[in-house]
C-alpha cells in the first residue's frame, strides 16, 4: 500500500500532491500506478508522470 508523507493512501482515482518538481503542491487525480522497473511511477489525469520515492511524489 502506498502512502504519502501525511499518511494518506495513494491509489487509482485518489488525489495526490507532488512535493518536488515543477508541479509541487499541485493536486491531481492518479489514473495509473506502475510498479515495474524497480520503482513506482504515478500517472496523473493531465498526463504528467510522477515517481513515488521515500513517501514522496516527485514530478520531473
Amino acid at each position: 500500500m502506498l502512502r504519502d508523507y501525511n499518511g494518506k493512501v495513494i491509489h487509482m482515482g485518489a488525489t495526490a500532491r507532488p512535493v518536488m518538481g515543477h508541479l509541487a503542491n499541485y493536486e491531481g487525480v492518479v489514473v495509473e500506478i506502475d510498479k515495474t522497473g524497480g520503482f513506482v511511477s504515478l500517472k496523473f489525469e493531465d498526463g504528467e508522470i510522477g515517481v513515488y520515492f521515500n513517501d514522496r511524489i516527485i514530478v520531473f
